[in-house]
């Protein structure tokens, strides 16, 4: 049995009674609990944006070496070919990447007669 002055406040979760004898207490916790949640999510957050920051600068850096050309499309011409004959000393799957997103389209699949975006070595 409670006394009168002991209970302090009485909630309802899910049906069932929870008696708090000391609300100023559990609130100042629950307040610090949601305070430590929204500090490690600001943090999370800044930790993504930076990490997309880095990629970014890595990105800028590596395009820094090559440089764009148009390229028309002729009978037998394969990506992997002229990606080959313009830059030879890169990989080019990872131009691959860059193509297809300067492109906005996938290059594997390229027709006589279309002109798309490549990278070349500069020199």
């Amino acid at each position: 049995m409670v006394k009168e002055g002991k209970l302090k406040a009485v909630y309802i979760k899910g049906g069932i009674f929870m008696v708090i004898r000391r609300p100023k207490r559990f609130f100042l916790i629950m307040v610090l609990i949601i305070l430590l949640f929204s500090q490690f999510g600001i943090f999370a957050t800044n930790i993504i944006h930076a990490a997309q920051n880095y990629e970014e600068r890595q990105n800028k850096k590596f395009l820094s070496q090559y440089e764009w050309v148009e390229w028309e499309i002729t009978r037998g011409d394969t990506y992997w070919n002229i990606q080959k004959l313009l830059a030879p000393n890169s990989n080019i799957c990872k131009l691959k990447n860059f193509v297809e997103k300067k492109n906005e389209r996938q290059v594997g699949m390229i027709y006589p007669g279309e002109t798309i975006l490549l990278l070349k070595e500069k020199k």
